[in-house]
């Protein structure tokens, strides 16, 4: 009776118009990251030494007196190092995360209810996870050269390293976001 023909449903194309997937890796999967302890790390003129250092902060075991045991004494400051050989990715990371154990500052870490924890050693445990982090991390094909003497390492790159942060109350577990360069554009690193 004239006008437009009925619409038909749509269907999927045919197999030999959907897009292919791409194809699955050939050969051995990379191996896992590989993390390496540093006891001390130059970028540049930046330094960081793993360890603790300030004044003496008391902790309690619980936020529960019943229990009765004796407060423990830690060091207000943290500095820990940590270097990643990530083969997926064909890179060096090299991270630092500086802590402070102060329940003030571990309090504006927990916010919210996990806050009443922050004089406890349970509350620096947590805080630990959501503190800050920096990671620098080094293409394998930017480095030039690697020399050893001792237990030093030293690196000279041909480009400065990339630089990610880790935002203060993110879990460690969180994805990493591009930073500005705290290295100021190093093209020279060094460990223990």
């Amino acid at each position: 009776p004239g006008g437009a023909p009925p619409s038909l449903p749509r269907s999927a194309p045919p197999p030999s118009l959907r897009p292919a997937m791409p194809p699955k890796r050939v050969g051995p999967k990379p191996p896992a990251p590989a993390d390496f302890g540093i006891a001390e790390l130059q970028v540049g003129r930046k330094k960081w030494e793993a360890g603790t250092s300030g004044r003496l902060v008391q902790l309690n075991m619980s936020t529960d007196s019943a229990f009765g045991m004796p407060p423990k004494s830690i060091p207000r400051k943290e500095i820990v190092l940590c270097g990643k050989a990530m083969f997926g990715r064909g890179r060096f990371a090299f991270e630092v995360q500086e802590l402070d154990n102060d329940p003030k500052s571990v309090a504006a870490l927990l916010r919210g209810g996990d806050a009443k924890l922050a004089g406890t050693t349970m509350g620096v445990f947590m805080a630990r996870d959501l503190a800050p982090m920096s990671s620098m991390q080094v293409k394998f094909e930017d480095i030039e050269s690697i020399q050893q003497l001792g237990d030093l390492v030293i690196m000279q790159l041909s480009a400065p390293m990339s630089c990610y942060a880790k935002p203060a109350r993110k879990h460690r577990t969180a994805n990493l976001e591009v930073s500005k360069d705290i290295t100021g554009g190093a093209k020279t690193l060094q460990f223990r």
